[in-house]
């Protein structure tokens, strides 16, 4: 693979072949940790990466992206070589540690690494065709290896770990032989301050950027909760698990395809075009979602209103990121950009479950979905008026 960007694919690949994921819950409790434990941790997994997101950004854009590509690797071949030979909470929890800090480090580096490159080709326009494919290339590997670690966990409930050790050390020998890009480095000098002036840029002084950041994380941080929904939704109308597992590896399966195609869309349409269909397509699909009647229209629903919504609007809005920034700053706004996303999806996923307590479930999801489409108006107005969404 003599070209960088089809090595990035290939990372891409790897660090999105979580074989664990269809069997966490099962493995975990192997390990000593039961249901409740095992969701502490993934509560700690998630807090540890908001913690690190910001830091880890503001590092890749000082150092060498190849340097950070390798650490994400070697972090995430030490935690998966701590939860192999771990038992109990606490050694769970380290290895919740050395996942997080693989997760922040590789959130903008790549995405970074990828514009760098195309702008030292001039070939910028070609971005969002290539965060498409990147997209695209990290859902199927979702989908693909998520069978593959179930049923290597029903051979030995140690393999799908030892998959992803294998990988990780693939990932190290592919990061290891990407070339260095074209960008000017500089020394990491007062960093608390350093950071704070990025976030203040990006969030209060540059008129565009702000609401950039604003309008993926109300639209794609919503998401994760109809994402979960999927699964009780189908439980609900008598679908075993088996066929629940199908229905997800096929969800990612189209959200590779729809990703993948997301460049040829921006070339024959706008992308405020795209975007105001995405935002349609997630009330639409919320309301097919909690009312069909059958597995097909809750899967249709399922998939047009978080599927859709993150496949196409993802790569869109970080090349529209992207191309706000300059490369001393682009991975810290990016991380930033990350953080504000997980930030809405959390309280998305706490407002939820506060909401079930007085009403439905139906109820209290299309309530948050009002909300986040009301909150949405704003930015997608603040832009269209500064002309800003334009590939």
């Amino acid at each position: 693979m003599k070209n960088p960007l089809n090595k990035l694919l290939f990372l891409r690949i790897l660090s999105s072949a979580l074989f664990i994921v269809p069997v966490a819950v099962a493995f975990y409790q192997t390990r000593g940790a039961s249901y409740g434990e095992f969701l502490m941790l993934q509560a700690c997994l998630r807090i540890a990466t908001i913690c690190l997101e910001l830091p880890t950004g503001y590092i890749a854009d000082k150092w060498e992206r190849k340097r950070i590509f390798l650490l994400v690797y070697v972090a995430w071949m030490i935690g998966s070589l701590v939860i192999l030979f771990a038992y109990g909470f606490w050694t769970l929890l380290a290895a919740q540690i050395f996942f997080a800090l693989s997760n922040a480090l590789v959130s903008g580096t790549t995405t970074s690494y990828l514009y760098d490159y195309l702008e030292s080709k001039d070939e910028t326009g070609k971005a969002v065709l290539w965060e498409g494919r990147l997209g695209a290339a990290g859902f199927i590997s979702e989908a693909i290896s998520g069978l593959a670690g179930a049923w290597l966990f029903t051979l030995n409930e140690n393999l799908p770990i030892i998959a992803m050790v294998l990988t990780s050390i693939i990932g190290i020998s592919i990061a290891a032989s990407l070339p260095t890009t074209d960008r000017i480095k500089s020394i990491i000098h007062k960093p608390l301050y350093e950071m704070f002036r990025i976030v203040r840029f990006a969030l209060y002084e540059h008129r565009e950027l702000k609401w950039l950041i604003t309008l993926p994380a109300l639209c794609i941080g919503c998401t994760g909760v109809i994402f979960w929904s999927i699964q009780p939704r189908m439980a609900a109308i008598g679908m075993d698990t088996f066929n629940i597992g199908a229905g997800i590896a096929l969800y990612m399966l189209l959200k590779g395809c729809f990703s993948l195609a997301v460049g040829q869309m921006v070339s024959k349409l706008n992308a405020l075009k795209i975007i105001t269909a995405t935002l349609l397509s997630l009330l639409a699909g919320g309301c097919l979602l909690l009312y069909g009647a059958n597995a097909a229209m809750i899967f249709l629903g399922g998939f047009m209103a978080a599927g859709i919504t993150h496949a196409v609007g993802g790569p869109i809005f970080t090349t529209l990121i992207n191309s706000k920034t300059d490369t001393t700053q682009r991975a810290t706004i990016q991380s930033l950009s990350n953080l504000i996303q997980t930030i809405w999806s959390a309280g998305a996923m706490i407002f939820v479950p506060f909401l079930m307590n007085y009403y439905t479930l139906e109820t209290s999801i299309i309530c948050m979905i009002s909300i986040t489409l009301a909150l949405s108006f704003i930015p997608l107005t603040k832009l269209v008026k500064l002309g800003t969404l334009k590939i």
